[in-house]
């Protein structure tokens, strides 16, 4: 026997080692297996998360927000505007524009944590920041059933328990957004709580009122014309 064959017969006697190698072969494999996968769906993940935004956007200040046309629809209405922020952060502001080339009204993004994952939703403005003019939901991490119901919307016979409807209908945004728990709201910056889901209600409210604060600066310094 060959002093190679020797090698190699040593190397197959010796059981950790062995699977030491087959098991460092099944992770090159697969890690690059993974990759491929990631690298063929990220542009498809990229589209569909901007085609989600877009169309929250335009919803929110009551534009149409159907699938045909979309990229064209919101390049020709919505200028978007990105201002840097101390935390490293920017600031997104979406301004839309009316027929005769005025402004229609804005849209600000919020999001950050929940109670078990991501919170992110648009809200519309009017010109003037002082009501609501909708609420979409772009990503949501929160509790199916509980947190994930800011997303849904019953029968017309449970209009009132529709979470979006209330900044469709307007929220009066000052002095500041607050909300109300199990029953209908009395005042007219208030909005109805997610029954069970106090936790993403207050982030909501939170991200919001922080939010004012912010665009309010911008407005105030003449930096949210078109």
């Amino acid at each position: 026997m060959s002093q190679n064959s020797e090698k190699q017969s040593a190397f197959w006697k010796n059981k950790p080692l062995r699977s030491a190698v087959v098991l460092l072969v099944i992770i090159v494999v697969s890690t690059a297996a993974l990759e491929a996968a990631y690298m063929a769906t990220k542009e498809i993940i990229a589209r569909n998360q901007r085609t989600k935004l877009y169309q929250g956007i335009l919803s929110v200040m009551g534009f149409e927000s159907g699938l045909d046309g979309l990229d064209e629809r919101f390049e020709t209405r919505v200028v978007t505007r990105v201002f840097p922020q101390r935390d490293g952060k920017d600031f997104n502001v979406w301004i839309g524009k009316d027929d005769a080339g005025g402004i229609k009204g804005y849209a600000i993004r919020l999001r950050g944590g929940g109670f078990q994952g991501i919170v992110d939703v648009v809200v519309g403005l009017t010109p003037d920041l002082k009501k609501t003019t909708g609420m979409e939901v772009i990503d949501s991490g929160e509790t199916p059933g509980l947190g994930d119901e800011m997303r849904m919307c019953y029968d017309p016979e449970d209009a009132h328990l529709c979470f979006k409807k209330w900044f469709y209908d307007g929220i009066e945004t000052e002095p500041m957004v607050d909300f109300v728990k199990y029953k209908d709201p009395e005042h007219p910056n208030e909005y109805r709580a997610i029954t069970g889901a106090t936790y993403t209600t207050t982030t909501i409210r939170d991200f919001l009122n922080k939010a004012l604060g912010i665009v309010r600066g911008l407005y105030a310094e003449g930096k949210l014309g078109l």
